[in-house]
């Protein structure tokens, strides 16, 4: 065995890259460098996103739906909990599901029975969602590979 060739890498002919002082070409097209930079990272001016149009922006949250709306959540929320009053420490804990469960929680501190039978039930029932949820995901991952043979 030539251990010469066991990790030799092709070089793509498809990609011509020239370089001179101050101009890059790639594949036919050139790119200029440019001095005005007035940080270490670069000019904000040369940043992309500043010369968009209305057009641009609106296609993006065409285009992007998802990313959009998460951003715009995140920025909701934050408006939300950095503006609320923080609850002194000495007040006791108020919870809406507390106040809706109040009286099941009276039945199932009554009746022991209940609350374990309730309990059990609560395990059989994850178990079955967890066995669901393999059997849907192997079902995707070998319906999508059939697919792509």
């Amino acid at each position: 065995m030539n251990a010469d060739k066991i990790h030799q890498r092709s070089i793509p002919k498809t990609t011509a890259l020239l370089k001179t002082s101050n101009n890059v070409s790639i594949n036919n097209v050139n790119l200029k460098k440019t001095n005005n930079s007035t940080t270490k990272w670069g000019s904000l001016a040369d940043a992309s996103f500043l010369q968009w149009t209305t057009s641009d922006v609106f296609g993006l949250f065409k285009y992007h739906l998802v990313p959009c709306f998460f951003a715009v959540s995140l920025l909701f929320f934050m408006g939300v909990e950095y503006t609320l009053r923080m609850i002194p420490p000495s007040s006791p804990p108020f919870d809406i599901g507390f106040v809706a469960t109040a009286y099941l929680h009276r039945v199932l501190a009554a009746s022991p029975t209940l609350n374990t039978l309730l309990a059990a039930l609560n395990t059989v029932t994850i178990v079955i969602l967890v066995i669901l949820i393999q059997i849907v995901k192997r079902y995707l991952i070998y319906s999508h590979a059939r697919d792509i043979c």
